[in-house]
């Protein structure tokens, strides 16, 4: 072997090695569901409408750590159908009580500075079930 991949097989097998220790610390610390994102449960008597996911997927995005003041609802641009009010929450179609609401970079005003992650979007899938509301943050690309 030549020096070059001796160098490229060390270093990836470094690599390998501290991917296989990151995702035993996850799993260890979070458990084998929740290795890339966490469940958030929280408990609401109020019927899931639009207003409720609001408030509850902010409540989940504060309970993984993230700045909600910067982020805002970001809007589904699709058809709706007549007499349909929701614009933030998608609604499951299959299932009434769960849907997701995406979240993305609040509007900025002209010559702020654009904090680190600004472009990075959540989307927040919650269901409901009686009294009891799940709810579990995924980055978005």
């Amino acid at each position: 072997m030549t020096g070059w991949r001796i160098v490229a097989a060390t270093t990836l097998g470094v690599c390998l090695l501290l991917l296989g220790a990151w995702l035993a610390h996850r799993v260890n610390k979070f458990g084998i569901n929740d290795m890339f994102s966490r469940e958030h449960q929280f408990s609401d008597e109020r019927p899931l409408t639009e207003q409720v996911a609001l408030e509850i997927t902010r409540r989940a995005l504060e309970a993984d750590g993230y700045d909600t003041s910067v982020l805002s609802p970001v809007e589904y641009r699709h058809e709706f159908p007549e007499g349909h009010a929701e614009r933030f929450f998608a609604r499951n179609t299959l299932n009434s009580n769960s849907g997701r609401v995406l979240w993305g970079p609040a509007p900025a005003p002209w010559g702020s500075l654009i904090k680190r992650n600004a472009f990075r979007t959540y989307a927040v899938r919650i269901e409901k079930s009686g009294s009891e509301i799940r709810c579990r943050v995924y980055k978005g690309k």
